[in-house]
Parts: C-alpha cells; sequence; structure tokens
C-alpha cells in the first residue's frame, strides 16, 4: 500500500474519487494511472474492472463485509449520516487503515461500521507459484508500551513481562479487551500487537505527538526492509528487554492506530 490522494475530477461523485485513490494505494500505481468517468461509484467501478481485467486481476464482491476475515487489503464504503466514504480495510480482524474522505475512520473496525458494499483485488489466475526463499529478519525493538483498557492512553515502559499465550502484563490484550484480541470460536485473535519503527520517523520528525497504539515499536535492519525517507531516531527510544522473548508474528507490522 502506498500514499496517494484524492484525484481531481469534477464530474466525478467524490465517493468514486476516494475509491480510486484506495484501489491505487492497494495496487501501488499512480492515482492517474485508473481510469475515471464522470458519474458516480456505479460508472467508475465498470471501468476498473475492464482495466483490471486487463492487467489479470478483477474487482470480487465480498458479501458479508462487516463479517468478513481476511489478512490482506480489501475495499469498502461506509455510509455516514450525510455522505460515503471509500476506505481500505486490512488485518484479521480487520479495521480501517486508509480514509481518504475522512481520516477520522482510520482505526475503526469493519465490524462496527455501517458498510454498503465492499470489494477485494483478486487475480483471475489462482495458480500458485513457487515460493521464493526470503532472508531472515532482523531488527531492534526501540519501545514498548501498554495501555490499561481500550482507548486509554499509551504507557511506554523500560521493561515489560511478557506472558505467553496472554501478552504483556498490565495490558488490555492480557486480560482479552484489546481491540485483536480473540473472540472465542468467532475470530483469532492477538496477545501482541507491532508496528514498524520507521513509519514513526516522519512525524516525530516534524514535533508530532507520537500515540502509535502498538505494544512494540520494531525497526528492520536496513537491508531487510523497502527504502524510504528516514527521519532522525525516535524520541522515545528505550532499551526495554531485560530478558530475551521469542514472538511469532504472522504478517510484517504494519502504521495503524486501533485502540
Amino acid at each position: 500500500m502506498i500514499d496517494t490522494e484524492l484525484p481531481t475530477a469534477p464530474s466525478t461523485s467524490p465517493v468514486a474519487r476516494g475509491f480510486a485513490a484506495c484501489l491505487a494505494s492497494v495496487l501501488e500505481v499512480p492515482v492517474a494511472d485508473l481510469p475515471l468517468p464522470a458519474g458516480g461509484l456505479p460508472q467508475a467501478l465498470g471501468a476498473w474492472r475492464s482495466w483490471l481485467a486487463g492487467r489479470g486481476f478483477g474487482l470480487v464482491p465480498i458479501v458479508d463485509p462487516t463479517g468478513f476475515q481476511w489478512a490482506g487489503w480489501w475495499l469498502a464504503v461506509v455510509q455516514t449520516s450525510d455522505t460515503e466514504l471509500a476506505t481500505v480495510a486490512f488485518g484479521t480482524p480487520p479495521g480501517i487503515v486508509l480514509s481518504p474522505q475522512d481520516p477520522a475512520l482510520l482505526g475503526r473496525a469493519t465490524a462496527e461500521l455501517p458498510i454498503t458494499v465492499a470489494y477485494a483485488v483478486a487475480s483471475l489466475d489462482p495458480v500458485l507459484r513457487p515460493a521464493t526463499v526470503a532472508p531472515d529478519l532482523h531488527g531492534t525493538v526501540e519501545a514498548l508500551a501498554i495501555a490499561r483498557a481500550a482507548e486509554a492512553p499509551m504507557q511506554v515502559l523500560e521493561v515489560a513481562f511478557a506472558r505467553a499465550g496472554r501478552g504483556l502484563d498490565g495490558d488490555r490484550y492480557a486480560d482479552g479487551a484489546g481491540t485483536f484480541s480473540s473472540r472465542g470460536d468467532r475470530r483469532p485473535g492477538y496477545d501482541l500487537t507491532l508496528i514498524a519503527a520507521e513509519v514513526l520517523d516522519e512525524p516525530a520528525a516534524a514535533g508530532h505527538a507520537v500515540d502509535f497504539r502498538r505494544h512494540a515499536a520494531q525497526r528492520s535492519d536496513p537491508w531487510h526492509r523497502r527504502q524510504r525517507p528516514r527521519g532522525p531516531p525516535l524520541p522515545h527510544r528505550r532499551r526495554a528487554l531485560r530478558r530475551a522473548a521469542l514472538v511469532r508474528t504472522v504478517r510484517p507490522p504494519r502504521p495503524a492506530q486501533r485502540p
């Protein structure tokens, strides 16, 4: 996923322009490369389906978006009191990670939102390709943090104690009360959440307060990550681990603002 801007197209509806920004972000292409016909979202979806088909992809409708569980990107249109907003959701359980029309939706759980339509971008060729051997990932934990409850301020710690199968002592996840906590048979969950420290450099360098809503800020070694502009180190860097802990991750840490 890449950063994109809302396209300028006065004859196209706001939700179609927002959806174009979301689709371009997921595809990692300039938004100007997407066709953007005049009219509303149905006209734009028809144009994008044809455009994607020529590149071996399609837009698959999601029948039950509020109950959808998939550890990948997908696009959802959220109905508010006066308009429709295009968003990108990610994760299991999923939350909003991009909302170009209204950033206030960032971090909201999709299960709590009035989603009218949703789509996943899928390949038209389901053939499994041979997996490439990925290098081992190495990095440094720069900060550890907990919050006693959802929406409570994050508390950065010098030392954190991890409990297998539970999380960090004193944190809402250790009590099963986190956004990504397990909900029994209804959905899987996690005990520890991560964020890439690199994504915090820019707001920190600009003087903005950083509340990253994750347990650990992890910085990868330079040869193991996609290069991007770097600011100064995080102001709250900590030597946080007194004893090593083995953490199993199911996907790379992503920027997020979930409670």
